[in-house]
């Protein structure tokens, strides 16, 4: 890990929850990734930048098992999973977000919501949904229920998400991936076609889930803004290679990160 020098060292709790280990991804001769090492803790919400063709969607791609890597490891809640199904990475506490919505139009908001339970107590035999007791069941529908309202979108429940805002879709893709219950959530460009008050909506909940349930987040993001808001440590990629990893501020103002992503527009004078 190389860390900033400009800031102490950020306290981060003990308990690592995804870790990967000279995580490598190839796309014919193309390395996309290389030897990429990256740890998310316990309760934190981590931040993954870089410059477009960076690596950091195949990173998150790769952790989730959508993307097989020519090299290195990833584990899961101590358990190494680089040869795990995605279903089966789900279903052990890895949730997901996608940059273009990963939802089906034609069904109501609870519906797409109510889709990561059905996964994840199937146990990847969808018959089990049709065979699921009444208890469980309503079990099920508990958990829709409150991570609609966790997400603030149960007014919205039974309403077609192909005629919802885009604000309002990338609400329902978090409600769906916090209703499975996951240990880790993997967020990607979630404030993309956001306008600022609703990433400040966004990121007040992404807060909210953290804190109530203890899960982490690793989250791919280019709003700056939401990025300091809600990451207290940063890893950046610059074309597959780690370029550096940090507290939040620190990282920000490397000389390395402005340079290579952020520009080295100079910072304004403090009277």
């Amino acid at each position: 890990m190389t860390t900033p020098n400009a800031e102490p060292m950020l306290h981060r709790p003990d308990e690592r929850v995804l870790v990967t280990r000279g995580l490598t991804v190839q796309f014919g001769g193309t390395r996309a990734v290389s030897e990429f090492d990256l740890e998310v803790r316990r309760g934190e919400i981590v931040g993954l930048i870089g410059p477009n063709g960076a690596g950091k969607t195949t990173t998150l791609n790769a952790c989730a098992g959508t993307v097989r890597p020519a090299a290195g490891t990833v584990e899961l809640l101590g358990s190494d999973v680089s040869d795990w199904t995605p279903a089966r990475r789900a279903r052990a506490g890895l949730g997901r977000t996608f940059q273009r919505f990963a939802l089906c139009d034609s069904l109501s908001v609870a519906q797409n919501v109510g889709l990561a339970t059905e996964a994840r107590d199937s146990g990847g035999r969808p018959w089990r949904c049709f065979l699921a007791p009444r208890g469980s069941r309503a079990e099920q529908q508990a958990r829709v229920t409150e991570a609609l309202e966790t997400c603030g979108i149960a007014d919205l429940a039974g309403r077609r998400v192909g005629s919802l805002s885009t604000g309002q879709r990338r609400l329902v893709e978090l409600a769906r991936a916090a209703c499975g219950r996951s240990s880790v959530l993997l967020l990607d460009e979630p404030s993309s076609g956001l306008d600022p008050s609703e990433t400040e909506t966004f990121a007040s909940i992404v807060r909210s889930i953290v804190d109530t349930t203890g899960a982490s987040v690793l989250v791919v993001e280019h709003d700056m803004t939401l990025v300091r808001e809600i990451c207290a440590y940063l890893y950046v990629l610059d074309f597959g290679v780690h370029l550096c990893d940090g507290p939040t501020e620190a990282v920000l103002r490397d000389d390395r990160v402005r340079q290579a992503y952020l520009g080295t527009v100079e910072e304004p004078a403090h009277a």
